[in-house]
């Protein structure tokens, strides 16, 4: 799904550290390329989000008095943040890949985009660096390496370790163990 959802903004990027072609023409008709060919409108297909946004809807309509967070790790922060971005609700969104080029793709408007997106970003995380991300964007310290830097646990801790908790809760020995089976699979 993330290859699907992702793989030609990666291209266009990779393909722009030998030739500046993103950089070359303004960032509306870089999101008009990747938007008209998205594989899912030519092979008639729901897109992967499609149910997301449904599902949004439908606790929009249920509970109109409310507002709501949609949140997600990952490809579920991608999500997250199109669910969001079309329906009007908030996202926290942790290591997700980025919404610049791609929400044309999502139907997404880049506007609400910008306004309803929270995003936290781990320092080393490869993830995030697919796209450019929208909205509010607080990137965090890891010490971890690249793979182990896009763990939601990992983040949580880095979190945990600089934020605390008002409330007295602790989570120092799950982060201990964590830094533990890092350095196990680092040897």
């Amino acid at each position: 799904a993330d290859a699907d959802m992702f793989a030609s903004v990666k291209v266009m990027q990779m393909f722009n550290q030998f030739t500046p072609v993103v950089g070359l023409y303004p960032v509306a008709f870089t999101r008009w390329i990747l938007g008209a060919f998205a594989a899912q409108e030519y092979l008639d297909e729901e897109p992967l989000w499609g149910s997301i946004i449904q599902e949004a809807i439908k606790y929009k309509k249920a509970f109109p008095n409310y507002n709501f967070v949609i949140t997600g790790h990952s490809l579920g922060g991608a999500l997250a943040i199109i669910g969001a971005a079309v329906t009007g609700a908030q996202s926290v969104a942790f290591s997700p890949p980025g919404q610049r080029y791609s929400c044309m793709r999502f139907g997404m408007d880049p506007l609400e985009t910008l306004k309803s997106s929270t995003i936290v970003k781990p320092r080393k995380d490869l993830v995030p660096q697919v796209d450019e991300q929208m909205g509010f964007v607080q990137t965090i310290e890891c010490s971890g390496t690249e793979l182990t830097c896009h763990s939601i646990a990992r983040t949580a801790c880095e979190l945990f370790r600089t934020c605390g908790d008002p409330r007295g809760r602790t989570m120092t020995e799950n982060c201990r163990n964590i830094d533990a089976i890092d350095a196990k699979r680092n040897k």
